[in-house]
């Protein structure tokens, strides 16, 4: 159950198991839940190969990661370059 101010939790889905995670300072093991700091909550919600969220403030964050990475290349690879630069 949620509780108003709760802690943003995600959990580890990494293929590669346990994953050392040093801006914790601990190891979290495979398919692991654990919270995290607010501030910590983009380095997360962005790793979306290796983290899951698991409560709606999490889930909430990772939506916007992933907005927000969506606007800085204009949805594009290579930085939202447009036909018109490539060509010249």
């Amino acid at each position: 159950m949620a509780t108003k101010n709760a802690a943003p939790r995600f959990k580890n889905v990494s293929p590669l198991g346990a994953l050392d995670v040093p801006a914790l300072g601990r190891v979290i093991a495979a398919g692991e839940e654990f919270e995290i700091r607010e501030d910590l909550v983009p380095l997360f919600a962005a790793q979306v190969g290796n983290f899951e969220p698991v409560n709606a403030e999490a889930q909430a964050a990772q939506a916007g990661a992933l907005s927000s990475a969506d606007d800085e290349t204009d949805g594009e690879p290579g930085g939202g370059e447009t036909e018109e630069v490539k060509g010249k």
